[in-house]
């Protein structure tokens, strides 16, 4: 059987597994020591002071970074600045992270602001209250800076499927800025990282650091973050998921896997589906360089389409509880937002940053344009490629057939050239040996193999025309070892074209099924041995046991409207069931085994 569409992107499972890199991305450049993971602090009780108020604090180490603490969810905001080689820095403003706070009550009942970054090497500073009544307040000075920190080099995290997808920029691990991985496992319930089901949109921040940072001293600054996020914050890890400095330089933030639906601490209540970028600077007081710019588009371009979100869509998400005030919104209302947004978007915050937030609408036109160039695109189908009653996924681009023969996480079990950009993927039992091959499909023409190796056609096929769309199955249950096996057909406007074999001829059943605005799905719905038809739309399945007219025999709502439709026997069951390709991910299911949250039963009628 095979499941064959036009349609674009890619792959893994309601049982979600992610498709893993077909190339590991190396970026040749420095290999330098690996950094420290210690970070050295000093803390300093401050007495309450009035608006406007200076405090002068002078500690006994060497400090590059200074955050501030205070008692309970309050509002509060300061001014900071440091003695530096003689002179005072610039002040630079550190208002509460109200937002950034976890959804699931690990952290503390203490509001913080900063770490920030402001000169290397100091030891008094001086701090201004602004706005607000904070009580119990501590000014943490932190040094974080090693001889050893260098910029990045090495190899890529996480996947970069370069022939299957946006190419994955090269992103700095965890292990390149010096992470101290006992600092993530401090607390009950931080030992193993949290997973939303899916990432449905991206949270865009900025650090609030001074901007006068060097391109070494990311992985200081980035290490003086984790130690605050986690010591002082009591929170499981680095509040970002990724983090992108001045320079363009793209650095890992949250443990977990950067191309999994990891659920941080950067945007209390709405953590959960989102992926958070915090821009290395302050940009409320300065552009955005360039190359940090291109970064974050990149860096965007590659989640967002590996994720299936569409750059200039919208999502619908669901406020969860936080440890914060912050939140605009009820606990449990329903928001929707664009799919790219600023932090200030989701809370009551400046994050992030007026000349970067500027940015946002260009910043969604530019990812869109980089997922959708045509070099970008690939077909999602499922077949049994070994002959094991299994269907298990591939995908198609450019040419080339990325087949695994199990549903799991893993590398093609078989990577096969045959055909051209522009090609309709289809598998099918052509011979009926009880094994699906590969084909092409192209402008009517059907050029199909029976063995999934590269090579000549075995059969070519004339039947249909540009603008069709092929599909495949076992129209009368019949199968011949040798000679008889799966048909083929064509779906165009609202009509089914099909031959109970992979012949030329004129179409044996020609009837109206669907909508032209439809998808078409073929499967062996009720495991008797006969492929029947169906129609995809935004979600919503509707079946018919046979490939015949008449009414819908059964329904089902099961993925979103930018989901591509793939149905198959996942599990060895004799009857196949609906699935969607979502980025790369497939949420698979069976008819049966859906639950009630997930998804609606399926109705017969």
């Amino acid at each position: 059987m095979t499941r064959a569409w036009r349609s674009f992107r890619w792959i893994v499972p309601r049982i979600a597994v992610c498709a893993v890199a077909l190339n590991v991305v190396t970026v040749l450049g420095p290999s330098p020591k690996k950094p420290r993971t210690s970070v050295i602090e000093q803390t300093v009780a401050l007495d309450a002071a009035g608006i406007a108020a200076v405090k002068t604090v002078t500690v006994g180490i060497d400090a590059e970074m200074v955050a501030l603490s205070w008692n309970g969810n309050v509002s509060a905001a300061f001014s900071v600045r440091a003695m530096h080689q003689g002179a005072w820095t610039e002040w630079l403003e550190l208002e509460a992270s109200l937002g950034e706070k976890p959804d699931n009550g690990k952290g503390r009942n203490r509001t913080s602001a900063g770490p920030a970054w402001l000169a290397d090497d100091v030891r008094t500073f001086e701090v201004r209250l602004d706005r607000g009544a904070p009580t119990d307040l501590q000014l943490h000075a932190l040094d974080v800076k090693s001889p050893s920190d260098a910029t990045s080099g090495g190899t890529a995290l996480g996947p970069s499927v370069a022939d299957a997808q946006t190419p994955a920029p090269f992103i700095a691990s965890r292990a390149m800025w010096g992470a101290d991985e006992g600092s993530r496992n401090m607390y009950a319930g931080c030992t193993t990282p949290d997973y939303a089901r899916s990432v449905d949109f991206a949270v865009v921040h900025h650090t609030v650091n001074s901007n006068n940072y060097g391109p070494g001293d990311s992985p200081a600054l980035i290490r003086g973050m984790y130690y605050f996020h986690t010591h002082n914050n009591g929170w499981c890890d680095i509040g970002y998921n990724f983090l992108i400095d001045r320079y363009g330089q793209i650095w890992e933030g949250r443990y977990g896997g950067g191309h999994k639906a990891v659920i941080a601490s950067h945007a209390g209540g709405f953590n959960a589906g989102s992926t958070g970028i915090s821009m290395i600077g302050n940009y409320d007081v300065a552009s955005v360089p360039f190359a940090a710019y291109a970064a974050l588009r990149n860096l965007l371009a590659w989640k967002l389409k590996f994720h299936g979100v569409d750059a200039q869509g919208i999502a619908t998400h669901t406020v969860a509880a936080s440890d914060c005030n912050c939140q605009r919104w009820p606990v449990g209302t329903l928001v929707t937002l664009p799919t790219i947004v600023g932090h200030t978007d989701v809370d009551s915050s400046s994050c992030p940053g007026r000349y970067l937030y500027a940015l946002l609408p260009q910043l969604r036109n530019d990812v869109a344009a980089m997922m959708n160039v045509s070099w970008n695109t690939d077909q999602a189908i499922t077949c049994d490629w070994n002959g094991d009653g299994r269907d298990t996924s591939a995908l198609y681009q450019n040419g080339y057939f990325y087949i695994r023969q199990s549903n799991a996480e893993g590398y093609p079990d078989l990577t096969i050239h045959y055909g051209a950009l522009g090609y309709v993927p289809v598998c099918g039992d052509w011979n009926g040996d009880g094994i699906d091959t590969i084909g092409v499909y192209v402008d009517g023409w059907w050029y199909l193999r029976n063995s999934n190796a590269p090579g000549p056609p075995d059969l070519v096929v004339h039947y249909g025309a540009p603008g069709y769309t092929p599909v495949v199955g076992n129209w009368n249950g019949v199968r011949i070892r040798g000679s008889k096996g799966d048909g083929i057909g064509a779906y165009v406007g609202d009509t089914w074209y099909l031959r109970q074999t992979p012949s030329e001829g004129p179409p044996q059943t020609a009837f109206a099924w669907g909508a032209w605005w439809n998808r078409p799905v073929v499967g062996d719905w009720n495991g008797d041995g006969i492929d029947g038809i169906g129609t995809y739309y935004v979600g919503n399945w509707y079946f018919r046991q046979t490939a015949s007219p008449g009414g819908v025999e059964g329904y089902v709502l099961y993925g979103r409207a930018t989901d591509r439709p793939v149905a198959g026997d996942w599990t060895g069951s004799g009857s196949d069931s609906p699935g969607v390709g979502r980025g790369a991910w497939w949420y698979l299911g069976t008819l049966w085994g859906w639950s009630s949250y997930e998804f609606p039963t399926l109705l017969f009628f």
